[in-house]
């Protein structure tokens, strides 16, 4: 059985220096010479000092100028950095996604790991691989990187800690949401537990909390996530929030996360931002605009395998999942756009960029969660 909150207890995202992390490995995202360059492989090699160099000299070429191919890992020592080691890996070049680069991207992520288990390494820090000067699309790589990193600590206990270190706020986001929408592990049977419903004034706090934290950060300051204190909104839980034009209630904004990786209130505040001012659908809400729109908040339990025979239309929120496709929708969207069962299902592959009958296919993975939904107004 999959220990699902302690895989997620061993993922961490920071936005940090990777030459800062005191751990027993970083991860450099080299070129296959091993000798330096730009980019993440240029500072780990100035702050290690000139020994990395030396030794990574050392490393047998594999054919003439190649040290590390595309996809593998190497090990050196870490010299001068806090970290007492450097897992070289070499990330594809992107080309489009026709040239195995997917597989060669997963490839580094499990070849790191596989090395730091077989000497010893219990806590890694991986930088966006690819995504730099070769030009990896952020959102596929992050993706890729965060279903690699699950599957592995799912069967080696010995790698204590994870670390996903984001040069900028955009690699700190596209990682996020990837820990919020990849179908990392499969949960218990046990995860479709029976939670208390929300009280009304809970919702309505909730809802308050969510306009004023997506007010704020419009409005440039920090918001605060203050204002609602039970036992039922500090569960860990995972939202949705939507926000929708109050005059003719079209979509304005809708982002998620399906994992709970926070308290609902934390939860609630984070993705009202998201929603505001990240859903690549639409340009952010200005200040302004915020007034004539209405905010919807969708409370999700755990996600459960699910046949498609046993979909019910206004009771289950789907997700499906095949290769690096995936896609979800909220148990009221086939409500909404009266959709029988089969409609929400080719509805759904739609939603995932994938063909409108496969979720026939048996290699597909069909999940289904259910939701407390409450907006403004009700």
């Amino acid at each position: 059985m999959t220990d699902f909150a302690s895989i997620l207890d061993r993922i961490e995202i920071l936005q940090v220096d990777i030459t800062t992390l005191s751990v027993d490995a970083v991860v450099n995202a080299a070129n296959e010479r091993m000798l330096g360059g730009g980019g993440v492989d240029g500072a780990i090699h100035r702050a290690a000092g000139r020994g990395l160099l030396e030794e990574c000299k050392s490393v047998p070429e594999s054919r003439p100028g190649v040290r590390c191919p595309t996809g593998e890992a190497r090990l050196t020592g870490g010299y001068n950095l806090p970290a007492k080691h450097v897992i070289h890996t070499v990330g594809p070049i992107w080309h489009g996604g026709n040239r195995g680069e997917p597989e060669l991207l997963s490839s580094c992520y499990r070849s790191s790991l596989e090395l730091a288990s077989d000497n010893g390494i219990q806590t890694i820090a991986f930088p966006a691989i690819s995504c730099g000067v070769y030009g990896y699309p952020l959102e596929e790589a992050a993706a890729i990187a965060v279903r690699e990193v699950a599957e592995f600590l799912n069967g080696h206990s010995e790698i204590t800690k994870v670390i996903f270190a984001a040069f900028d706020s955009s690699v700190e986001d596209a990682l996020e949401e990837a820990i919020g929408v990849e179908p990392l592990l499969r949960p218990s049977d046990a995860a479709a537990e029976v939670r208390p419903r929300l009280t009304e004034e809970e919702q309505h706090l909730l809802l308050s909390l969510a306009r004023r934290t997506l007010l704020a950060h419009l409005q440039g300051s920090e918001p605060e996530v203050t204002g609602v204190d039970s036992e039922t909104v500090r569960e860990h839980r995972p939202a949705f929030v939507t926000l929708r034009t109050r005059a003719t209630c079209e979509l304005r904004g809708c982002i998620g996360e399906v994992i709970a990786r926070r308290p609902l209130i934390e939860s609630v505040a984070k993705m009202a931002v998201a929603a505001g001012t990240q859903d690549p659908r639409f340009p952010p809400v200005s200040p302004d605009e915020l007034e004539r729109l209405t905010i919807e908040i969708s409370a999700l339990t755990a996600m459960t395998p699910i046949s498609p025979d046993e979909v019910v239309v206004g009771k289950h929120g789907l997700m499906i999942s095949k290769g690096h496709y995936s896609g979800l929708l909220l148990p009221q969207v086939p409500v909404e756009q009266g959709w029988n069962r089969e409609e929400y299902l080719r509805g759904l592959c739609a939603k995932a960029g994938l063909p409108s009958d496969a979720w026939r296919d048996d290699d597909v993975e069909l999940r289904s969660f259910e939701a407390e939904v409450w907006g403004e107004g009700e």
